[in-house]
């Protein structure tokens, strides 16, 4: 079930727009809230699939997603057969144990273009996520959210491009966001 924290929403928003995918894949999408979002306020073109195992679908996931799949990615594994250029997963790990949810990141990663996190530091840490293979950490405060691909020039090209600090550009300047900005930049220098 998603329950992204609505202070994650522009930065999700954000790294949709930088990376443009053409298809994407919602695992946890519960009522579409996230997917309802990409649509509105980054290209309504996205072809958007929605994965849920408990939700009944709401009057707008029609409108968002072209299928929604309903299963339970814990009890059976994901059909495979279309590769998506972005998987979502957000908030959908906490309900996963570490060694099932790194066994699912490695075979989405295999499969598709990316995988964007977002995931609570208590559950998924830095070091859980690292050994998965090519990293871009997006830091927050309180979250962990990070795209993950099998690409390595991928990465390299969204750390030239700045993604983080386009990301973070629009955050209100803060003690917090002062903190995240210097984690960042000392980061990518080494």
């Amino acid at each position: 079930m998603q329950m992204s924290p609505y202070h994650l929403l522009p930065k999700i928003l954000d790294v949709v727009a930088i990376l443009q995918p053409r298809t994407i894949l919602d695992i946890g999408c519960g009522d579409g809230f996230i997917g309802l979002s990409i649509k509105r306020y980054v290209d309504d073109a996205i072809i958007m699939d929605g994965v849920e195992s408990s939700q009944k679908p709401s009057r707008w996931m029609q409108d968002v997603y072209r299928k929604t799949i309903r299963t339970d990615i814990r009890k059976q594994p994901l059909d495979q057969d279309e590769a998506y250029d972005l998987v979502l997963i957000l908030e959908t790990l906490g309900d996963i144990n570490k060694r099932e949810g790194k066994k699912l990141l490695k075979s989405l990663i295999a499969h598709h273009g990316g995988v964007l996190i977002s995931a609570s530091r208590e559950q998924w840490d830095k070091g859980d996520i690292a050994e998965l293979g090519n990293v871009l950490f997006l830091f927050d405060a309180e979250r962990t959210l990070v795209y993950l691909t099998k690409d390595p020039a991928k990465i390299k090209s969204l750390r030239r491009q700045r993604i983080t600090t386009t990301i973070l550009r629009s955050a209100k300047t803060s003690k917090t966001v002062s903190r995240i900005i210097k984690r960042v930049t000392s980061t990518k220098k080494k």
